[in-house]
């Protein structure tokens, strides 16, 4: 994927988390969202030709030490980051920590639709293990039409997608929490809230509010 399709999912996956645990407007929820549509192209600090890579030079020093889609998409970095920003600093404010580390797993999250797939298991399978087990370590996704390849068409439909979806989530979250008072029309405004926030619903996955709360991700 692209820079601006990391991005994109990077706040759409923030917002859809906010919308989940029926987080109250506030700056942190918005930075939050800011933070991880930053941080979502970051794990591409292993390729020498993206995005971040070619606009702050030293990072590409971790391309030459790293394979693409390994050891920075890996599962064991996006646990050793949650460990450091949740645990061994516990003072980080919860919106930054959020923001960072829902920024960072998004970018392998939607990698894995690429037809290359991700280590995701990194550094296993070792070269000795992948030759026995004849696996490169590689997690594809299985289903073949749900494949992305990068700069494709079908890559271009989802950016756009993803970018419309965060669009109308923050509309729709904003109209729901705004704290308006139109005074004698509030009353034809609460039908508008009421729409907004019933809209909303529709995109409150149980599930993921569950597994942030117990990741303590939030703001």
């Amino acid at each position: 994927m692209v820079y601006d399709t990391h991005a994109a999912f990077g706040a759409a996956l923030m917002e859809t988390i906010l919308v989940a645990e029926h987080a109250s407007l506030s700056w942190q929820a918005g930075a939050a969202v800011a933070l991880a549509c930053a941080c979502a192209v970051l794990p591409d600090i292993d390729h020498p030709s993206s995005w971040i890579t070619q606009r702050v030079d030293p990072l590409g020093l971790v391309s030459k030490v790293f394979r693409h889609r390994t050891f920075t998409h890996s599962l064991i970095l996006s646990a050793l980051l949650y460990l450091v920003l949740f645990v061994v600093f516990p003072g980080v404010p919860v919106w930054l920590a959020s923001g960072v580390l829902v920024g960072w797993m998004s970018h392998w999250l939607i990698d894995l639709t690429n037809p290359a797939g991700v280590m995701l298991f990194w550094p296993f399978p070792t070269r000795g293990m992948q030759q026995r087990i004849h696996w490169n370590g590689f997690v594809r996704n299985p289903v073949k039409w749900l494949t992305i390849p990068v700069e494709s068409t079908g890559e271009d439909v989802a950016k756009i997608l993803l970018k419309l979806y965060t669009l109308f989530v923050a509309v729709l979250y904003l109209l729901a929490h705004f704290p308006l008072d139109l005074g004698f029309l509030s009353g034809a405004y609460q039908p508008v809230r009421a729409f907004a926030a019933h809209t909303l619903s529709y995109v409150e996955w149980r599930f993921l509010a569950h597994a942030a709360l117990a990741l303590h991700i939030g703001v």
